[in-house]
């Protein structure tokens, strides 16, 4: 096992193992150019995660599973680019939280989804009319002070 050394935006540096990597073959829409990033735990009883770029210390987003406040989403059948690889069984389907000076919203609109097999993942821009700033009901405020 390999590892290197990467700057984060709420962990500091940090020695991480090549095999967390997650190259996203499906970019973060604004960030085309960030294709490696690595999961990290940030607040573990809420499941929060972030999700940091390897190349830029600066850019991380905080994700979470949509089940824990909103149990019937699920990404639209045919949404999934054909060339997605894995699937329902090795995928994790993750959503964007974003900080408000009110609470914290969920981007339903662009989920994220990884393939816990090959490490691949992306951001999946729906074209359902959801919300991309739904209400998060789960107060959240260890996050919201270290944001």
């Amino acid at each position: 096992m390999s590892s290197i050394t990467i700057d984060t935006k709420f962990h500091g540096t940090c020695a991480i193992q090549e095999e967390q990597l997650l190259h996203f073959r499906y970019p973060m829409i604004g960030f085309e150019r960030l294709r490696q990033f690595v999961l990290m735990p940030f607040d573990g009883e809420r499941k929060i995660f972030v999700l940091q770029s390897v190349d830029e210390a600066s850019v991380a987003f905080f994700l979470a599973d949509p089940e824990q406040a909103f149990p019937t989403y699920a990404i639209p059948d045919g949404a999934v680019p054909k060339t997605f690889p894995g699937t329902a069984e090795t995928r994790t389907l993750a959503v964007v939280l974003v900080p408000t000076k009110t609470g914290w919203t969920a981007n339903l609109r662009a989920p994220i989804l990884i393939d816990r097999a090959t490490r691949i993942g992306g951001q999946i821009p729906l074209r359902d009319p959801l919300n991309f700033r739904e209400p998060w009901p789960d107060e959240v405020p260890q996050i919201a002070a270290r944001a």
